[in-house]
């Protein structure tokens, strides 16, 4: 297991490009802002074998450094920093320091100390990865994010200090670490944090989340097929990505009203899943959340999601009807791509795009588009193939192409929008036996501007 995670840190960083630095103090690498007037610790090289030996032994980095008669405050410790430096031994990071990046100190093998800034507030992905020498760490009180796989492959590290202060861990982050492999089987908790469910799971399993829990790890149930209910305090704030993904048993949960953020695919492909409700304390509902959960027939989104991300409810071919509340404002791509029963939608009024391929394959039979959306993305209802009418408003301005494609039971639609909106000469096809409605005063317009020229009859909308 450690060979692979190993192997594919390296594979991930045979990918880089090498690129340059702005100057190089007291033998260590900075890329300078000089707006802002902050520093932030880079590498030499991002080709893995130039950098190796760009820092050797302890480096204690400076709160501020001085060049060309300008002061900057060394902020952060950048993507790649220190990568793949064997020979670093221990490193000293100040108090100046708020961030520590994605991949700053991978496979650093000779690290020995870090010592941690208290200001530091997120430590990211895969930032203290593949440091086997590393036995010890203590996150400041002050973090509140640790990246995925922040410290995996740390094989050695069997004394980890994680503060209250951290709400969010992603997957896999101390996977690989002589700590997670003491942990006896069952639910591993770190600080405030459920990690992850350790050994196999027993059949039918429910689990009951410690009260006082501030968040659930990424894919801290990931692949947990037995699975079956799972009991959320009012504690838990975030629920972060792949949480609960591939749990095909699950069948129940409740996300109380204290969470904030879900993470991308938290209940990816739960196909035993047939409800949910994402609660009023939720205002983003976040990529792929929900994405083939085939035996889901009900959601009810709460009254404070602004965002649908993309993929968010794909190929949840069991959905039948959803309410999208007034609140959201953006449904991206493929939020409800595949969903082959949903026949009827409601598109909130405050939205001013509708995402590529966001109704593409599903089974719709009537879309009524509210005032105020201006644009329809590309292949947007594409192949729904039970819609018979549209509804498009005055404040629409272009659709995209095939954004209607393949709807071959269309035959009706109306278009309130009094200046022909943009589309291409595929937007719609198969329009010969569709009737287009339009304002009297555009008639002419449409008539003679492709592709609404090509629908068989057009004639002026009826009076309200």
């Amino acid at each position: 297991m450690k060979r692979q995670t190993l192997l594919f840190i390296f594979l991930l960083l045979s990918t880089l490009v090498a690129s340059a630095y702005d100057a190089k103090i007291d033998g260590v690498y900075y890329n300078l802002d000089t707006g802002t007037k902050q520093a932030t610790v880079t590498c030499l090289s991002t080709d893995y074998k130039q950098n190796q030996n760009a820092y050797t032994g302890s480096v204690t980095i400076p709160a501020s450094v001085a060049y060309n008669g300008v002061t900057y405050s060394v902020t952060s410790i950048g993507r790649y920093a220190f990568m793949g430096c064997g020979k670093l031994t221990s490193v000293i990071i100040p108090n100046s320091v708020t961030s520590i990046e994605e991949a700053a100190f991978i496979l650093c093998i000779g690290l020995k100390d870090v010592t941690i800034g208290n200001n530091v507030t997120s430590i990211g992905k895969l930032a203290i990865s593949g440091c086997g020498s590393l036995t010890s760490v203590t996150i400041p009180n002050g973090v509140t994010a640790i990246g995925e796989r922040a410290f995996d492959g740390c094989s050695n590290l069997k004394d980890i200090t994680v503060p209250n202060s951290v709400t969010s861990i992603g997957g896999g982050a101390f996977n690989g670490t002589a700590w997670y492999d003491s942990q006896l089987d069952g639910m591993v908790y770190i600080g405030k944090i459920a990690y992850k469910y350790k050994g196999t799971m027993p059949k039918n399993t429910y689990i009951s989340i410690e009260e006082g829990t501030l968040a659930l790890a990424g894919g801290v149930f990931s692949k947990c097929i037995n699975l079956k209910s799972v009991s959320i305090p009012n504690s838990v704030k975030i629920i972060r990505g792949g949480a609960f993904e591939y749990c095909s048993g699950l069948t129940s949960v409740t996300i109380p009203n204290s969470v904030t953020e879900l993470g991308g695919g938290v209940f990816l492909n739960c196909t035993g899943l047939t409800e949910i409700t994402i609660p009023n304390s939720v205002t983003i509902i976040g990529e792929g959340i929900l994405a083939n959960c085939t035996s889901l027939t009900s959601v009810t989104v709460g009254n404070n999601v602004k965002r649908i991300e993309n993929n968010a409810f794909y190929g949840c071919s069991g959905l039948t009807s959803v309410i999208i509340p007034d609140c959201v404002e953006t449904i991206g791509k493929n939020v409800f791509k595949g969903c082959y029963k949903l026949r009827s939608v409601t598109i909130p009024t405050n939205m001013k795009t509708i995402g590529e391929e966001a109704f593409a394959y599903s089974g719709i039979t009537s879309v009524i588009i509210p005032s105020g959306v201006e644009a329809i993305g590309s292949n947007a209802f594409q192949a729904c193939i039970y819609l018979t009418s549209l509804t498009i408003p005055n404040s629409m301005k272009t659709i995209g192409v095939n954004a209607f494609k393949d709807c071959s039971r269309l035959t009706k639609v109306n278009c309130y929008a009094e200046q022909v909106p943009m589309a291409s000469s595929y937007t719609f096809d198969k329009t010969a036996r569709t009737t287009l409605c339009v304002p009297e005063a555009s008639m002419e317009a449409y008539k003679t501007t492709a592709p609404w020229s090509k629908f068989g009859v057009i004639k002026k909308l009826p009076l309200k």
